[in-house]
């Protein structure tokens, strides 16, 4: 008698499956199955019931146990071997591992779900979704997505960065559904950047850049207690332009609902002599610098020399032409960056 095929399962329950096959050819009468099954893979083997026909149900196993079944055929004069294996797994009645959320983030209007689970409970057929909702009054919903069980991340469309989410994780089985806590996502901090440095002249071009804003929404940004509406673009981002004015610190400020972040520029400048008599000192002062600064004075007549900033942001060189043939050429630098330059003599 030749060996039962193509063994296939179906209706797989918590604790019964139905097991079929194709039937055996024998010259030597009525054909019986035995259907074995084995909880070791394979190791041993267990009887489990006898039939005619070439389907049977196998009922009262336990739940969540992976088991692997063979069929048998047996005639008059023979037995057959053993059909190939066909690996099951009964549904288990335990639910799911609680989902915990772990990262949020906010790329070209897409959030990035990361999760992660506890132990394996020895649920079936697990899955796991995500609804996400904005996270202010008149907020919207984003929906709610499948995840990646195997990779423990999800992705959903139109996340804009700068805004609060909540987001509800939920796990599925064959047991039951679990529901996490709310995960509250705080956006990442306004960041604002100056492109000159912190130390600038008068009417140089100063550029501010913004990034972190919520799309689409004002913020309001303050130079120098001047204010002016700004909209950050797709990705969060807004600059500005603004002429140094004045002497000395001017912060600028934005703020876009209850976050906000600063900078400050100090617009600095040199008070020089447009006379000088030979022989008889006078001073070259530096006003505005940010306190702590290095201002460093390059001579053509003497040593360089180097003072810091006071915490008013001053500095001052006194210095010398020795006689009235002499020029004393120079330069100031502020933190290694030349910013004022000039020659003294007579006049």
């Amino acid at each position: 008698v030749s060996a039962p095929s193509d063994v296939a399962v179906s209706g797989v329950s918590f604790n019964s499956v139905t097991v079929s096959w194709t039937e055996s050819e024998s010259n030597f009468g009525p054909i019986a199955y035995t259907v074995e099954i084995s909880d070791d893979g394979g190791d041993t083997w267990q009887e489990v019931l006898e039939t005619e026909t070439p389907t049977a149900t196998i009922k009262n196993l336990p739940d969540g146990v992976t088991y692997v079944v063979q069929v048998i055929a047996r005639d008059a004069f023979s037995e057959s071997e053993p059909s190939d294996p066909v690996e099951f797994r009964l549904k288990s009645r335990a639910k799911p591992a609680m989902p915990t959320v772990t990262e949020f983030s906010v790329d070209n209007q897409v959030g990035s779900i990361s999760f992660e689970t506890g132990d394996d409970t020895g649920a079936t057929n697990v899955r796991y979704d995500a609804t996400v909702y904005e996270d202010f009054p008149g907020g919207r919903s984003l929906g709610t997505v499948e995840c990646d069980s195997e990779n423990l991340s999800c992705e959903i469309a139109g996340a804009l960065t700068g805004t609060p989410y909540r987001i509800l994780m939920r796990g599925f089985a064959d047991g039951g559904h679990v529901q996490a806590p709310w995960y509250l996502h705080v956006p990442a901090p306004l960041e604002i950047s100056v492109d000159s440095g912190v130390n600038v002249q008068q009417d140089d071009e100063i550029t501010v850049e913004v990034t972190e804003l919520r799309p689409g929404a004002n913020a309001i940004l303050k130079v120098a207690g001047r204010a002016q509406t700004v909209v950050g673009d797709e990705d969060g981002y807004a600059s500005l332009s603004f002429t140094a004015r004045g002497i000395g610190q001017k912060r600028v400020t934005i703020k876009q609902g209850s976050r906000q972040a600063s900078e400050s520029v100090w617009v600095v400048a040199l008070v020089a002599p447009r006379y000088v008599k030979p022989g008889r000192p006078t001073t070259l002062r530096v006003k505005g610098a940010k306190p702590g600064s290095e201002i460093t004075l390059v001579s053509s007549l003497e040593d360089d020399r180097l003072v810091v900033a006071s915490r008013t942001g001053k500095a001052s060189f006194r210095v010398t032409v020795p006689t009235a043939e002499d020029t004393l050429d120079y330069s100031v630098l502020v933190d290694g960056a030349e910013f004022f330059s000039g020659s003294l003599g007579l006049q």
